[in-house]
């Protein structure tokens, strides 16, 4: 009880303090909202059973989205993450005998940490043009009419080729109670505003 004590309080103390960033700094620039759309592959065990999905999701962050021409006042913030993936069933052939899975609806809603790496160029101006970001959470998932809670993980980062627009790789692994851990890899489209 004492150990579960202290690691709630010690991930409550660390969200906190990354949740009390101070004001943007003057000449950031950064964007607080970010919408992606993309394409998810499954991989292990989730690929014998599913084929590519599609994904959407919704991010906040605190002025860390897009071009940052200053340095953040911490090195490491908050964000956070919601979203849809739906994975389409495989046919296979068992035995002689045709078979197709269900297709699978995944929603979660998860909270994490961003970086935002950069560094001075020639003029001794700091530009970051990428961020990497860990999150986590709850999940629900969605198969043939059966609804399961979990939690997951996703890792992923953006690199901006415009201030607006990124294009985004990432991994997430979904876990539920009744199954292996599921996991893809993805890649998407980020838009800031």
């Amino acid at each position: 009880m004492k150990k579960t004590v202290f690691i709630v309080s010690l991930s409550l103390f660390s969200v906190s303090d990354s949740l009390a960033q101070n004001s943007a700094v003057v000449g950031q620039n950064g964007y607080r909202h970010a919408v992606s759309g993309g394409i998810n592959v499954p991989i292990g065990t989730f690929s014998e059973s599913h084929i590519a999905g599609i994904s959407s999701s919704y991010s906040w962050s605190h002025h860390r989205f897009g071009y940052l021409q200053a340095r953040p006042r911490k090195l490491v913030g908050f964000t956070a993450d919601g979203g849809i993936d739906y994975y389409l069933g495989k046919s296979i052939t068992e035995a002689g005998n045709d078979f197709t899975y269900g297709n699978y609806l995944y929603i979660h809603t998860f909270g994490g940490i961003i970086c935002n790496p950069g560094k001075k160029n020639r003029q001794k101006v700091y530009l970051s043009k990428t961020n990497i970001r860990l999150t986590a959470g709850p999940a629900m998932g969605i198969y043939k009419g059966n609804a399961e809670v979990g939690y997951g993980i996703k890792l992923s980062g953006s690199y901006y080729f415009t201030e607006k627009l990124a294009i985004t790789p990432g991994m997430m692994f979904m876990k539920h109670t009744l199954a292996s851990s599921l996991g893809t890899a993805m890649i998407s489209t980020t838009y800031n505003f």
